[in-house]
């Protein structure tokens, strides 16, 4: 080869190395090109997605945004979301520019078998849905974690066609992610909002405050509704606040308290405290605080949840009150005036120069009251009374009601034992003094101890027993009396408590023993009866006549159980005399006001009648006036009841104060007793005469037998037979005798009155 050739295929050579790096360079400037537009392009497209955002757009309509947005910036005039579904199946989401049947038409390719194709699809699934879409030309993008797929193409009908490239891809890729990224931030943004609204709702809602505070300043950093209803302060102004400013706190939560109970919180012991602060109006509230720590806002906070507990105050400071005051006079009760005494005598005992009282009243007169008047009156009566006495004592003094008409006065700093019995007087005076209770003028008195500070007292209880051991002493003097404690009263008290400790073994044990007085009948001298009387054969102080016990046993209600044993005891001597053959005579047996008013005296008085075996028409119950008279209709009942078992009924004292003149007709009485103080007064004057007459001729003409007791001199004997009283008993004939001694006076069957200047006393 010459050198010409060969100069030439170097050239030549040269000129298709050159060509061929030209080429390449081109190539290389079309992908830097297309890259460069790819960029552009999906930067354009997510600047605008992004744009979006901040006006919150539906989700509908952020996607027809989105197609519209990629047909702008590409060379395209359709374009669809789809989703895969778990089927394979194609699902329209949104579509832009596809004809109509679109979603129909997808609806008849096969399913795909997923997961969803990230680049190509299956040639022939490509195009089956060129086919059905109708598009020339197609991109097909997925985005595999939320099965969204891009679908975008020219229509068959478009001319030119345009051809799309792996540019085109990925700027369809680019796009899908940034608009399934943006999807993603609108759901949480949205959740976000909603997450806000339920905690909004919920933290406004709640019946509690609740406070967010920083745990540094204690400032308020965000606070419910309640909080400012509670307090009375706008969210604003709360948010300028700590716990402790709120509202001039009073009581039970300084500011050092406050930063340690916020200390203690932060290290995960939650708080619970009590405190007493003000409404921005000056009203006063109780509040709960229940403090402890939280992350909230990213951060450690405080949480405060505050209660309104001013009601739960209100009602613990009234049961407070309640346990130390009377409910129905609102006076201090026992516990408390006790724990003022207690106070007292602490004083005394460090002051000898101090010096105070107790007084202890109790009304003369109340159940009368009550029980004729009504409670309701009685009621009445005990507030008007409390509200007098309040007048009248003196500032540091004391008054409490005990309960029922008792009450207690406390008086303070005394200096003369003359300065007390005046304050009693005056205490007397005022509840002498009329009351008007529902249109009615109601009288009472009260009797009232006295116990002196100066008794070596100790305790409360010790003066309180003493004033009430007074008060009893003056209550037997009769209404309206007063009297100062002596140490004799307590001596006296105590051998009382021990008389009743003995009444009680002697009724269940065998110490009492029955009596009989002959009841006479005044013509012939007959003994027509007996009235059983108890004795109590004591152990040491031997035989004690009824007024050394009953009292006692009325008093204790051990009446109940020793009136029970005279009756079953009379009843088995009734039989067993008429087993020996005595007839023709009667026994009576004596029936307390308590045994009366009581619900089964009736049932007892069966029983002992079936278990002993006597003849009921033997046997008298006697009953006092004053029994039959304090519940008048409960009584006619008792007394018609015990009649129909067979006994007959005889009024005792009869005439001695109830004024049952009137009333005597009313009821099933058999036997009259003319009490023993009107005989005593026979020999005195017509006037004592008059009375027992009035008497005989009422129980005659009403159809009764009439007996007059206490019979004692011949004197009284003569005028009772003038008169017309059928039967006697008393000492002019026979004193009470034993059992074997009633036998040998029921052998006899006559007796004769005694010789003139006998007996001292026929009390039974």
């Amino acid at each position: 080869m010459s050198e010409l050739e060969r100069e030439r295929d170097f050239y030549r050579h040269q000129a298709d190395e050159l060509g061929g790096q030209l080429l390449r360079l081109k190539e290389t400037l079309t992908q830097v090109s297309r890259e460069a537009r790819r960029h552009s392009a999906t930067a354009t497209l997510v600047r605008a997605l992004y744009r979006q955002v901040g006006a919150a757009p539906a989700q509908g309509e952020l996607a027809d945004r989105f197609l519209a947005l990629l047909l702008e910036r590409l060379p395209l005039d359709r374009a669809a979301l789809l989703r895969l579904g778990p089927d394979g199946r194609l699902e329209v989401l949104h579509a832009l520019g596809c004809a109509e049947g679109f979603g129909a038409a997808l609806g008849r390719l096969p399913p795909l078998e997923p997961p969803c194709p990230e680049a190509a699809l299956p040639e022939a699934y490509a195009a089956r849905l060129r086919e059905l879409s109708g598009l020339a030309a197609m991109l097909w993008a997925c985005h595999p974690r939320s099965g969204t797929v891009l679908l975008l193409g020219n229509s068959t009908g478009r001319l030119p066609v345009v051809s799309l490239d792996s540019t085109d891809r990925k700027i369809a890729e680019a796009a899908l992610d940034a608009y399934v990224g943006i999807c993603d931030l609108l759901a949480t943004q949205a959740a976000l909002r909603t997450s806000e609204a339920n905690y909004r709702a919920i933290f406004d809602n709640v019946n509690d405050a609740i406070a967010v505070l920083d745990p540094g300043s204690g400032r308020l950093l965000d606070a419910n509704t309640r909080m400012e209803e509670m307090f009375g302060y706008s969210g604003a102004e709360l948010r300028h606040l700590s716990v402790h400013d709120l509202g001039a706190i009073e009581a039970g939560l300084t500011r050092e308290q406050a930063g340690r109970h916020a200390e203690l919180a932060l290290r995960g012991w939650p708080q619970l405290v009590e405190f007493r602060a003000r409404h921005r109006d000056g009203s006063p509230l109780w509040v709960e605080l229940n403090l402890r720590t939280a992350e909230i806002g990213g951060g450690p906070r405080l949480l405060a949840v505050l209660r309104d507990i001013s009601r739960r105050k209100q009602v613990e400071e009234q049961i407070r009150h309640d346990a130390f005051h009377d409910t129905l006079t609102g006076l201090p009760n026992r516990a408390l005036i006790l724990d003022r005494v207690g106070l007292a005598l602490s004083r005394a005992e460090r002051d000898s120069g101090y010096r105070f009282a107790l007084l202890y009243l109790d009304l003369d007169r109340f159940k009368v009251i009550n029980d004729s008047l009504g409670h309701g009156v009685g009621d009445q009566l005990l507030v008007a009374l409390a509200d007098r006495l309040r007048e009248e004592m003196r500032p540091g003094d004391t008054i409490a009601r005990l309960g029922g008409d008792e009450f207690l006065v406390l008086l303070d700093n005394l200096q003369r034992t003359e300065d007390i019995l005046w304050i009693a007087e005056r205490i007397q005076a005022a509840i002498c003094r009329p009351f008007q209770v529902q249109e009615r003028e109601v009288h009472t008195s009260a009797g009232i101890g006295i116990a002196v500070s100066e008794g070596g007292y100790r305790r409360p209880e010790e003066m309180l027993r003493d004033a009430d051991i007074a008060m009893y002493q003056a209550k037997s003097q009769g209404t309206g009396q007063a009297q100062l404690f002596r140490a004799t009263m307590h001596r006296q008290a105590m051998e009382r408590l021990q008389l009743e400790e003995e009444l009680r073994r002697a009724v269940e044990g065998d110490e009492l023993r029955l009596w009989y007085q002959p009841v006479v009948e005044l013509e012939s001298g007959r003994l027509t009866g007996f009235e059983a009387l108890v004795r109590w054969l004591h152990p040491e102080r031997g035989l004690v006549m009824p007024g050394g016990f009953i009292p006692l046993a009325e008093e204790t209600g051990l009446i109940i159980p020793l009136g029970a044993w005279v009756l079953r005891r009379a009843c088995r001597d009734l039989a067993a005399w008429q087993r020996d053959g005595y007839g023709g005579f009667s026994l009576s047996v004596n029936l307390s006001r308590a045994q009366v008013a009581q619900p089964g005296l009736v049932q007892t008085v069966r029983t002992i009648l079936d278990e002993s075996g006597c003849d009921p028409g033997r046997l008298v119950l006697e009953i006092t006036e004053s029994a039959i008279m304090a519940n008048a209709l409960q009584a006619r009942e008792t007394l018609e009841q015990l009649r129909a078992l067979g006994p007959r009924l005889s009024m005792d004292d009869f005439g001695t104060g109830y004024s049952s003149l009137s009333y005597l007709h009313q009821f099933p009485i058999d036997v009259l007793k003319i009490d023993r103080s009107f005989v005593q007064r026979l020999e005195q004057g017509e006037e004592g005469e008059q009375m027992v007459a009035t008497i005989i001729t009422l129980g005659h003409s009403l159809g009764m037998k009439v007996v007059a007791e206490g019979v004692e001199t011949p004197g009284q004997l003569a005028v009772l037979a003038r008169l017309g009283c059928e039967y006697v008993q008393g000492f002019l004939y026979s004193q009470a005798v034993p059992r074997d001694q009633a036998g040998e006076l029921l052998r006899a069957g006559v007796m004769s009155p005694a010789p003139a200047g006998a007996p001292e006393s026929s009390a039974g």
